[in-house]
């Protein structure tokens, strides 16, 4: 029996299937890397993460990534689309990567991992032009968390304890935004003059009041890979005060209301 998690999407959750008859693979899970959803569509510059056994029998090794990031690391590399992927950490049990940029949009792209010259695992992931759920949200523990990974206008982290106030500017930080202007080189590390755009960054959706926002600014970030962008807001003022938080989607076309939100909190 081999776990094959499809990604299906019911009520904001990605539902496991196990099928009995699919042979054991090497791996169990491929994910977004920004927040651990199984994936079944990637887009270029996004993180990747894949889960499972035997990925590899060395010692795990995470790459800096301030410096241009390796294709290839204990005999053993990830190709997407025909295209190799820069790699950040390689251990027996997970491998995070990055989507190279250059894939084809559109179309139905092969994932392989090659170790030792030979493919031992292979999936298939739909390409599209950005990250349905771009937004980093990590909880302290490591467990998933709905609160954004995003910093107050003094650099403070946002939470509840620690909200945003209207008309302030908060940092958030997004993966797979797609292939932008300028183009980026893969595996390459961000730069302090690392603004980028993308005609469909453009608008946030601030769905508990409907707003729609545009970002101050979208830049790679010194001392991170260049595929994590600092989006920079304003908040704006609750259009029904006592609003404790803001749930916040991409712009349609790219995701909708079934996709799970990133919140930030906010107060008057």
């Amino acid at each position: 029996m081999a776990p094959d998690f499809s990604g299906v999407l019911f009520q904001g959750t990605r539902v496991l299937h196990v099928s009995f008859e699919a042979p054991p693979s090497t791996v169990t899970c491929v994910a977004n890397g920004a927040n651990f959803f199984a994936e079944t569509h990637v887009a270029p510059g996004q993180l990747l993460t894949i889960l499972g056994h035997g990925l590899t029998s060395d010692p795990a090794v995470a790459f800096d990534s301030t410096q241009q990031l390796p294709f290839a690391a204990q005999d053993m590399e990830v190709v997407i689309g025909g295209l190799a992927a820069p790699l950040l950490y390689v251990s027996p049990t997970q491998i995070n990567a990055i989507v190279p940029y250059g894939i084809q949009v559109g179309s139905q792209l092969p994932v392989e991992i090659h170790r030792g010259g030979r493919v031992i695992f292979t999936w298939g992931l739909e390409s599209v032009p950005r990250n349905a759920t771009p937004l980093l949200r990590f909880s302290t523990d490591g467990a998933f968390s709905p609160l954004a990974a995003a910093l107050n206008e003094d650099g403070t982290p946002n939470s509840q304890q620690n909200p945003a106030r209207t008309g302030s500017m908060v940092t958030v930080y997004a993966t797979g935004l797609g292939q932008l202007t300028p183009a980026l080189a893969d595996g390459a590390p961000g730069t302090a003059s690392g603004a980028v755009n993308n005609g469909g960054i453009g608008t946030w959706n601030f769905v508990t009041q409907s707003y729609v926002l545009q970002p101050a600014s979208v830049a790679t970030i010194p001392g991170w890979s260049n595929a994590v962008q600092a989006v920079r807001f304003q908040v704006p003022s609750p259009a029904m005060p006592g609003i404790p938080e803001l749930a916040f989607y991409v712009a349609p076309p790219v995701t909708n209301r079934d996709s799970p939100a990133a919140f930030i909190y906010v107060t008057q």
